[in-house]
């Protein structure tokens, strides 16, 4: 499942964030969550989806534009 890291990104900034700050509030190595967010081969766990989504209180419009491939759509 690919993801859409552009909107990703643009929700942590809008909350004022950084990605080692989702990472660490996720309990992810802030090393690990920025490969996952740079590499298209690396994936989120259904867990660390909804992790983060608590994180940066995405709705579920949000959710499925970040998380779920187009095609799935």
């Amino acid at each position: 499942m690919q993801t859409n890291m552009n909107i990703l990104k643009g929700k942590i900034r809008e909350h004022g964030l950084t990605q080692g700050d989702v990472a660490e509030r996720i309990g992810m190595d802030s090393s690990t969550f920025s490969r996952k967010v740079s590499a298209a081969g690396l994936k989120f766990t259904v867990g660390e989806m909804h992790a983060i989504a608590a994180v940066l209180s995405l709705t579920n419009d949000e959710c499925r534009d970040i998380f779920l491939p187009e095609n799935s759509q």
